[in-house]
């Protein structure tokens, strides 16, 4: 394993509460998603965040338009119906 070295970061405190309200959603100390942000910089220190948009982009380019609300609708429509066969009290 290699050594590991103690870096301190002094953060503003709305900053701070950010950062632990994220590392809290993902179920991690604030610390270790400040390393994880931090290797994923390292990895690419020279990309501009326009460049991650456009990867992001491109992978959609191939995918079908979606309307969020009729999914919803025929979930809601499929589930009255097993309701229904099933006599199941809404």
């Amino acid at each position: 394993m290699s050594r590991q070295r103690a870096v301190t970061v002094e953060l503003p405190e709305e900053e701070y509460a950010r950062l632990e309200a994220a590392a809290e959603r993902v179920g991690v100390p604030p610390g270790a998603l400040a390393r994880r942000v931090l290797d994923r910089y390292l990895e690419r220190p020279d990309e501009d965040p326009r460049q991650a948009l456009e990867r992001l982009r491109a992978l959609r380019a191939g995918l079908p338009q979606v309307d969020v609300v009729d999914i919803v609708r025929q979930g809601r429509d499929v589930g009255c119906a097993v309701r229904t066969i099933n006599n199941c009290p809404g």
